[in-house]
């Protein structure tokens, strides 16, 4: 007697590994072109491919994905933006936290940033010597 459960199972991880076969190299490769990191990108095709997979389970009601390629990119590019927008709320916190530890910690004192260890000669010297060496640097050769 064969276990129902376990053909499923089988089945489920045949399919994922055919539709992985099929689009993971593409999806990954359009997720990177939407300004995603290879790391993530890889991390989005895997995901969107489970999530084609499990659909069925997850909401049995629901009529099949007729365009299995579109649902899949379309999943990806939801993936990458959603990634965008959250990186980019935290990147904006902190900035806003940098700024605010900047504040407090130049205007908090105001003796504190005029305060220099080195000779105003010597600071003259090393601006100007960074000065010689800018073009040099942007041209490709240090020193």
């Amino acid at each position: 007697m064969t276990d129902g459960t376990g053909e499923a199972e089988r089945a489920l991880a045949e399919r994922a590994m055919s539709l992985r076969k099929l689009y993971y190299v593409d999806l990954a490769t359009f997720a990177v072109r939407l300004g995603s990191s290879v790391t993530d990108a890889r991390t989005f095709a895997d995901d969107a491919v489970a999530e084609l997979v499990m659909r069925p389970l997850k909401r049995p009601g629901q009529d099949p994905v007729r365009n299995e390629s579109a649902w899949l990119y379309r999943t990806v590019r939801y993936m990458v933006m959603s990634a965008r927008r959250h990186q980019q709320r935290f990147d904006n916190e902190d900035i806003q936290q940098l700024g605010d530890r900047l504040r407090q910690t130049t205007w908090g004192s105001p003796d504190l940033h005029l305060e220099v260890d080195i000779p105003v000669n010597a600071a003259e010297q090393r601006v100007s010597r960074g000065r010689r060496r800018l073009p040099a640097k942007l041209e490709g050769r240090d020193r």
